[in-house]
């Protein structure tokens, strides 16, 4: 596995927060973050973050962001020499992201709780739902979890009835969420996301 990961996050509560929980994770598994640094939203220019990484020596770069920041992010990365994995988030879970980063997308792994390379029927009918929808877009990672909240929310009703204290104890009681903690786990029928995030390689071209 990789002991030294170099960290790039965006400055927001978003980036920041996630950062300093990788970073918790990575020390309290005996490895290290030789160099953190933050981008902005709009920023275009990540040569200097690029060269300090670099010169820090990682065996990988966690790449907090979003897609628009973050393809421009990758392709800089790439075009400067650096050959190390790069990891990231579910914010670059986006059709966008290798659309804009182009080749230099394949092989960069994020964790994400919706993967529109899932085979499940429900997965995939929703995306053709969604694309049918919205004019040919496929649906992201945002778009999953709100989805699935919706149809528990619809199975509670069903099951218990429309009022209010009859929903709240229904399916999985006061505190389900969708697919986190619910009955209906990671990879159920009922669910197009996962309750825990999973990684997904992308592969240059494809959403």
């Amino acid at each position: 596995g990789y002991k030294k990961i170099a960290m790039l996050n965006v400055d927001n509560d978003y980036g920041t927060s996630i950062a300093q929980g990788f970073t918790d994770e990575i020390k309290a598994a005996g490895g290290e973050v030789p160099i953190a640094r933050t981008f902005s939203i709009g920023q275009k220019d990540f040569a200097p973050l690029i060269t300090a990484v670099k010169e820090s020596n990682p065996d990988a770069l966690y790449m907090v962001g979003y897609y628009a920041e973050g393809s421009l992010l990758v392709q800089q990365a790439r075009q400067m020499g650096f050959t190390k994995p790069i990891l990231s988030t579910d914010g670059v879970d986006s059709p966008k992201f290798p659309e804009l980063a182009k080749q230099d997308a394949e092989g960069v792994i994020l964790t994400t709780d919706f993967s529109r390379q899932d085979p499940r029927p429900k997965v995939q009918n929703f995306i053709t739902n969604y694309k049918t929808k919205y004019g040919g877009t496929p649906p992201d990672f945002i778009s999953a979890p709100p989805y699935d909240r919706v149809g528990i929310l619809a199975a509670a009703i069903q099951r218990r009835g429309a009022t209010p204290g009859r929903v709240k104890a229904g399916p999985g009681g006061p505190r389900a969420r969708a697919c986190a903690g619910s009955p209906w786990p990671s990879g159920s029928k009922r669910c197009v996301g996962n309750c825990c995030a999973r990684g997904v390689e992308c592969e240059a071209g494809r959403a």
